[in-house]
């Protein structure tokens, strides 16, 4: 059930992207979250860690997220 969502949200963000509607390119990165956070079920190692630990992953997934995107949108285009 969870990957037809996905595949749904990939497909409407997709064809979104490609009539340049504003803010529509979101339903991509939902997607990936679905795929990856419940289908693959990588959200459960971190159940069991501190707060300070989740902080900190946090954190670091805040400030380098953004410039692993950067780079990759270069290279992509």
């Amino acid at each position: 059930m969870i990957l037809s969502r996905t595949m749904i949200l990939l497909v409407l963000g997709s064809a979104s992207a490609m009539t340049n509607f504003g803010g529509a390119g979101i339903l991509n990165f939902y997607a990936l979250y679905f795929l990856l956070s419940f289908s693959l079920s990588l959200s459960l190692p971190l159940l069991g860690l501190r707060g300070r630990t989740l902080t900190i992953i946090a954190v670091v997934l805040a400030v380098v997220t953004p410039q692993l995107a950067f780079g990759l949108r270069a290279l992509l285009t």
